[in-house]
């Protein structure tokens, strides 16, 4: 089965119909599709677009360059591994996970590679672990988690290893900034901030686990807000953790089964 991406063209009309003025507005036709992309297997991770043109990457191990306008292919690189995640840009950079357990660096306009980083190898936690970590751009650092239980920060202009910090489990959640901490879940079950310059360990938060999942594995990615992170574990619970101290403020629990 081929895949497809899909680009529609969306025509967003403001006024509201002096009868239903508080209602949403609606489009006035059905959008409409500018052009279809196919590739051979599935795209699990989101389209990125840059300057005209839109980078995914795909389950067939290829990173695609397509432009915005027509979807014609301006290039393709190829790694050994299914790409899940997303790829991050600055200037004339394309930084993305190869699912091989290489961080690739590529000239954006040409797909040629420019540097890579080895980690320890990729794995997957089981049938529902569908994405990886997507690389996090920051002061020249680039931040993401591996299959291989550590997290990595990389010095986005060659490559080189900046600090690392290892878990006792896979991390494929994509990690968020602030106040100067670097906030990620792992398949061990915990959330970790750490410090962003030197990678030390400033707390840690166990989530309750579940019967199902009594490890309580840390599969979603933090969102921070109000001097808060929300995340998500597969014990079922929805977390707000205080960014300073790591304790909880609240809990929400979605009962299954």
């Amino acid at each position: 089965m081929r895949s497809v991406l899909l680009l529609t063209l969306i025509t967003i009309f403001s006024h509201l119909n002096s009868q239903t003025i508080t209602s949403i507005p609606d489009f006035k036709e059905t959008p409409k599709i500018n052009w279809i992309f196919s590739s051979d297997k599935s795209f699990y991770s989101s389209p990125v677009y840059h300057d005209n043109t839109v980078f995914i990457g795909g389950l067939d191990s290829i990173l695609y360059s397509l432009d915005i306008n027509t979807g014609k292919e301006k290039w393709q690189f190829h790694t050994n591994g299914e790409i899940r995640p997303n790829a991050c840009i600055e200037n004339n950079f394309i930084y993305f996970n190869g699912g091989d357990g290489i961080i690739y660096c590529l000239d954006k306009f040409s797909g040629k590679q420019i540097w890579q980083f080895k980690t320890r190898g990729e794995r997957k936690y089981d049938f529902a672990d569908y994405f990886h970590s997507t690389p996090v751009l920051h002061n020249g650092v680039l931040f993401f988690g591996s299959g291989d239980n550590n997290f990595y920060a990389i010095n986005s202009s060659n490559g080189k290893l900046v600090w690392k910090y290892k878990t006792d489990g896979i991390i494929h959640s994509t990690p968020v900034i602030n106040n100067g901490k670097v906030f990620f879940g792992s398949f061990d079950g915990n959330v970790y901030a750490l410090n962003l310059v030197k990678g030390k360990l400033i707390w840690k938060f166990k989530t309750v686990g579940h019967r199902y999942f009594p490890i309580g594995e840390v599969q979603g990615s933090p969102a921070a807000f109000d001097n808060k992170i929300f995340i998500g574990a597969r014990d079922y619970n929805v977390y707000a953790l205080d960014q300073d101290k790591g304790f909880c403020h609240w809990n929400k629990a979605f009962s299954n089964g």
